[in-house]
């Protein structure tokens, strides 16, 4: 049994703007749903990725500051 590859959801919003047929027209919308819904999933994750990792650049930068500061102190 074979998966049919999803449709870029900007085809499917094409089609479906000219679709006539009712249950056609059906068709199409659950399968912009889906696409839609697969689009979404992936650029959360994306922008997850970029949130993960600026946190942690911005936590070992303050890592290193209370480092260098700490070492200010006990220098003095």
């Amino acid at each position: 049994m074979t998966q049919k590859s999803p449709r870029d959801w900007r085809e499917l919003c094409k089609q479906a703007a000219e679709e006539v047929d009712p249950e056609k027209l059906m068709d199409l919308i659950v399968e912009l749903n889906r696409a839609l819904d697969e689009h979404n999933k992936k650029r959360k994750g994306i922008f997850e990725n970029i949130k993960d990792d600026q946190s942690s650049r911005s936590s070992a930068m303050d890592s290193a500051a209370l480092s260098s500061n700490s070492l200010r102190f006990h220098r003095a």
